[in-house]
């Protein structure tokens, strides 16, 4: 988790614990925010282990490659060196979506102001996650979630041949407009005027 320092402003809506339903069909005791906040604080989670809290499941997130820490600095050296100081690019920074759901996108871009992690997903103005292949769940079950919060740009960029998956215009918890954009070919931001990535320009560092 890369902020267990920050504070956090959610609070439990309700007196008993939630359940979540685990993949074998068995209840399951969910955890809010404040619960994994208090667990990093008395030292049952590291500050600095890699997790994210879905819908009250906490999940493991698999070690970055080399090739995956490689394009997403690189984009995000593009990212900064583009747009207006107005705007802030977060990198490996929490984003709190509910109570029960914080994410560690690989990149996110908001309004800068004092407290980028608790910005409504819906005023998220681009959200890239870069994934090690299209079978990813960054495709799927990110997809979902991030459609569900109301992410109006998400990007999932394929680690090895930098095709980018396009998901927009979310309803009902899925995306209604999903675009392939091959790595030679231009990516235009929807809600950050001027901003253009050719993926392939990735490669050699000179984007």
């Amino acid at each position: 988790m890369a902020d267990g320092r920050t504070e956090i402003c959610y609070k439990r809506a309700m007196n008993a614990p939630f359940l979540t339903r685990g993949g074998e069909g068995q209840d399951r005791r969910g955890f809010a925010v404040a619960d994994v906040m208090r667990m990093i604080e008395m030292g049952i989670v590291g500050e600095d282990e890699a997790i994210e809290l879905i819908d009250g499941e906490i999940l493991p997130l698999a070690p970055e490659t080399s090739r995956h820490v490689l394009i997403k600095n690189r984009l995000a050296r593009v990212l900064g060196r583009t747009l207006p100081l107005d705007l802030f690019v977060a990198t490996d920074s929490t984003l709190y979506l509910s109570e029960r759901t914080f994410v560690e996108p690989d990149i996110y871009v908001v309004a800068d102001h004092a407290d980028v992690v608790n910005t409504p997903a819906s005023q998220v103005l681009l959200l890239i996650e870069i994934a090690r292949s299209s079978s990813d769940r960054d495709h799927t079950a990110k997809a979902a979630l991030y459609a569900r919060h109301g992410v109006q740009d998400y990007w999932v960029i394929d680690a090895v041949t930098l095709t980018t998956s396009v998901f927009r215009d979310p309803v009902d918890g899925a995306y209604g407009n999903v675009q392939e954009i091959p790595a030679d070919q231009p990516v235009t931001a929807l809600l950050i005027n001027g901003l253009t990535v050719t993926m392939q320009s990735l490669e050699t560092g000179q984007a």
